[in-house]
């Protein structure tokens, strides 16, 4: 028998689970959209099941602080009359304190110079290693033109790194310096649930082989 609460999804890419839900039609004025969602920051299907039960309690008490059922004294039946209260019912300021609802995780933002700092702190990276990738981040930055990690596609780093194989980087330290400070940022981004999915996971750069590699390649 299928959960009355529905079930946790599970990102195909990021392995994160996540919480949807569709709006009722009678609420779509006053929510604003047709649909909920946002990440459960977990990929402990366990856990999510547990966040998105608690996620999908909160919001149905907070939807129900802008409805009530009456009834139509002509025909007799059941109607839904929609209220909005002047100020937030107490199950909805709740909601927003527990879970993170997506006009909450919406507002905060997820920049790259930070996420880069705090991968740099948690992974304790090497300070030689932070002193050559913070360029990197700033060199993007630069290039995007903000510092929204949200706002970036998988075209933008493939852009960017054509930008920057065009100006003479040489295609190893576009892969093993720039690309893969990038890329270790923004998968980090993704495991805090931060972004959905990670949009440099798939920019490759194509290296020549050394001499020494084709040798070997030849030999086998």
């Amino acid at each position: 028998m299928a959960c009355a609460f529905g079930t946790p999804k599970r990102h195909p890419e990021s392995g994160i689970y996540w919480f949807r839900k569709r709006v009722p039609d009678r609420l779509k004025a006053i929510v604003g959209k047709s649909e909920i969602k946002f990440s459960l920051r977990t990929r402990d299907p366990d856990v999510a099941r547990l966040r998105n039960l608690e996620a999908m309690v909160e919001i149905e008490r907070a939807w129900a602080g802008y409805d009530i059922t009456g009834v139509d004294l002509v025909t007799g039946a059941a109607v839904h009359i929609q209220c909005k209260p002047s100020g937030p019912p107490r199950s909805e300021t709740r909601a927003s304190e527990q879970v993170p609802l997506e006009a909450v995780a919406e507002a905060a933002p997820v920049t790259l110079r930070a996420s880069f700092e705090s991968y740099a702190q948690e992974a304790e990276l090497a300070p030689a290693t932070v002193k050559r990738w913070s360029p990197v981040i700033d060199r993007l930055v630069e290039h995007l033109g903000h510092d929204d990690a949200r706002r970036i596609a998988r075209t933008d780093i493939a852009a960017w790194k054509d930008a920057l194989l065009k100006g003479g980087k040489a295609s190893r330290t576009m892969r093993d310096v720039y690309l893969a400070s990038v890329r270790a940022t923004l998968q980090y981004a993704v495991d805090q649930g931060h972004l959905p999915e990670n949009p440099a996971e798939r920019v490759k750069v194509r290296v020549k082989k050394s001499l020494h590699e084709q040798e070997k390649g030849f030999d086998h």
